[in-house]
Order: structure tokens, then sequence, then C-alpha cells
């Protein structure tokens, strides 16, 4: 995160009061799982985990930058956080296909969110990384003050989730982790995404709540 924090102070420096509002990333939570996507195919699964991890903590950590960075350069600018917000329905009323849905929506809408919102990560994500945390000393601390002045987020479709392993074709599953299914009540577009007017209300309330 050293060499965008670099970039973010030239591009803060030189704005000066020009810009009034910094979004770090678009779509910060697709964006982390996304360069985790990109790692070399022959990494074991252990070492893409771990580098997942990494590459997840570094965005973050970029994101709080631009706070920081803002709050001595550019005092009068507001800093954002950005998500692509994926409601998740269970595909069935299957407890199994419920609790992954909710599973699924705290991984990937809810954990940049708490972070931005709460300025720390969730207890569970914690959880997971309490063997070897991809963090340093300090690093918490840093997010911590750097919780951000608004939220913003892209809205595209909605997903029915189901307990099942990850079909690799259905586009964007595996990025987004999670075995999605086709939503009968939906009609798609040309894309094949859902087209989901009903779903937008959902984001916006649960981003506000």
């Amino acid at each position: 995160y050293e060499a965008f924090a670099k970039y973010a102070e030239i591009v803060i420096r030189r704005f000066g009061e020009r810009v009034n509002t910094y979004i770090p990333f678009n779509e910060q939570n697709a964006a982390a799982l996304l360069g985790g996507s990109m790692l070399p195919q022959e990494l074991t699964p252990e070492e893409r985990r771990r580098n997942q991890e990494l590459v997840y903590h570094h965005h973050f950590m970029a994101s709080a930058a631009v706070w920081h960075l803002a709050r001595q350069y550019a005092p009068h600018a507001k800093v954002g956080g950005m998500v692509n917000f994926l409601p998740m329905y269970p595909a069935t009323s299957k407890p199994e296909d419920v609790l992954a849905a909710q599973q699924a929506d705290q991984r990937y809408n809810f954990r940049a969110l708490d972070i931005f919102a709460r300025g720390k990560y969730p207890a569970e994500l914690l959880r997971e990384w309490e063997e070897n945390p991809p963090y340093r000393d300090g690093d918490l601390a840093y997010i911590g003050q750097a919780k951000m002045d608004f939220l913003a987020h892209s809205y595209y479709q909605s997903a029915a989730v189901q307990d099942a392993p990850i079909d690799p074709t259905v586009p964007f599953a595996a990025l987004f982790g999670v075995s999605m299914t086709k939503n009968p009540h939906l009609n798609v577009s040309e894309w094949g995404w859902a087209i989901d007017p009903v779903g937008l209300r959902l984001c916006v309330k649960e981003i506000y709540d």
C-alpha cells in the first residue's frame, strides 16, 4: 500500500482545494477479490489464500492512507468508501441455503462496509486471520482512525445463493466465492444478469442501516 500512498499524496497535494471528494477505489470489495483472482495459477491453495488475504488488507490500508493524506493536505475534502453491493437471496427456504446466503452477504458486502463505517475488521474476519494475520503492528489503529466520511455503491443485480459447489461457468460466482443459481422470479438482461429493481431498494436500505 505504500506505493499507492505515495501516488495518492501527489494527487491530493497537486489538486489542493480544487477537489472536494475522493473515492480511493471503485468497488473496493470487488477490486480486492479481483486482485486475488489474478494470482499465478501455480500457487498452492494455501499460498493463494495467503496472498488473497494480503491483497485484501493492503487495499484497506491504501484507502485509509487516502483518508489520512486528505486530512493532512486537503482537510476540506471528504473521503468515501465505495462498494459493489450484491444483494444475496437464499435460493430456497432450506436452512442451508439461507445460511449460505447470509455468509456470502457478510463476506462480500458487509466486510468492506464494516471497515469503512466502523474503522475495524469484523470479528469473523479477524477469527479467520487469527493464526497468521496479514496485518502488522499499528495497521489496525491506522485503519481505525480512517472511518470514511460517506459510503457510495454501485448496483447491477442480485444473486440467488445455494448451498452447493461453485459452478465456474456462472459469471462472477467464483469471484464472489458463492454458488449462484438462476432466480425464477426475475428476468435477466442480454448479459444474463438479474433485472431486479427491488434489489436496489434493499441495497440502499442495508447500506443506510
